[in-house]
């Protein structure tokens, strides 16, 4: 959205706008306030030129149209930010899903800091997020290692085959959500060799060990019914290593090591930006709210 754009509004429009920020109206009249009615020098204050003018009265209702624009501008941008820092994982609730372990770490987690309330924090101290987040790349680490370990004839390995985790060839190859048919289908991009993999998951590994990495790590449920539950994870944008190798491994077969899978995040406009747009009369429909690249 340009912000330069002119868009007339009608008087219940601009009554909401007012509305909407009408906490802000009494520092707008008092940036325009005259100096000599505060007790100022005038003669001190800041002037543009000698003489000139009391100045005209804000147009508030233009200042507000142009706040809310500035506003959603900055929806925007915020969404395009998240949109390379964040991920989602999505755990299946499944025996051997990583979730369970996630789980058991943060009882033992919260088990420990409850032991340590009132001592200062040692050099060992690790927030919640990135223990979390280490305990998800060591697992995968680990099992991924059983598996490299395998003969093709091996049982671990024909499962893995039979699960669709690996193709014909001993490779992890990628899938993405088909609207049309609602269902999973493979996708034409390169699929990833198992040496190679091993190395990703090692620099994986790696790279989750510096706290500063994880910026948040925690699940999304709603309710404990869930035959799936999404994992919101945020990176620091100064670990390029780490950022790259996620966009990489996104749509990827290998998280089904986990029970899980991993998806770049689709962020959204906001419900309140959403409000502002169709008081502006530039609204989507209902549910097509999605911020414009």
């Amino acid at each position: 959205m340009d912000g330069s754009d002119s868009v007339p509004l009608n008087g219940r429009e601009t009554q909401e706008l007012l509305e909407t920020f009408g906490a802000l109206a009494p520092l707008l009249r008092k940036a325009n306030k005259d100096p000599k009615e505060d007790g100022r020098d005038p003669k001190k204050a800041k002037t543009q030129h000698k003489g000139q003018e009391t100045a005209q009265a804000l147009d508030l209702p233009q200042v507000v149209l142009q706040m809310a624009k500035l506003l959603i501008r900055l929806d925007v941008d915020n969404n395009m930010m998240r949109k390379q820092d964040s991920f989602v994982f999505y755990m299946q609730m499944e025996q051997e899903s990583v979730v369970h372990a996630l789980t058991a770490k943060a009882k033992s987690w919260h088990h420990e800091m409850a032991q340590q309330e009132g001592t200062m924090k040692t050099q060992e101290w690790r927030p919640l997020r990135a223990t979390l987040m280490q305990t998800l790349a060591l697992t995968l680490q680990q099992r991924l290692k059983r598996l490299y370990e395998c003969t093709a004839t091996d049982p671990l390995f024909q499962t893995a085959a039979h699960h669709n985790v690996l193709n014909t060839k001993g490779e992890f190859f990628f899938q993405r959500w088909d609207a049309t048919s609602k269902t999973l289908t493979q996708t034409d991009q390169a699929p990833i060799a198992m040496e190679r993999m091993k190395r990703y998951a090692d620099q994986f590994v790696e790279n989750t060990m510096e706290a500063a990495n994880i910026l948040k790590f925690h699940s999304l449920r709603t309710s404990g019914d869930q035959q799936m539950t999404p994992w919101l994870l945020q990176i620091s944008l100064r670990c390029d290593e780490l950022q790259t190798l996620l966009e990489t491994l996104a749509g990827c077969k290998v998280w089904n090591l986990l029970g899980a899978s991993l998806k770049m995040h689709t962020m959204h406009q906001s419900h309140q930006a959403q409000q502002l747009q169709n008081l502006l009369g530039k609204g989507k429909s209902a549910g097509k709210g999605k911020a414009k690249r």
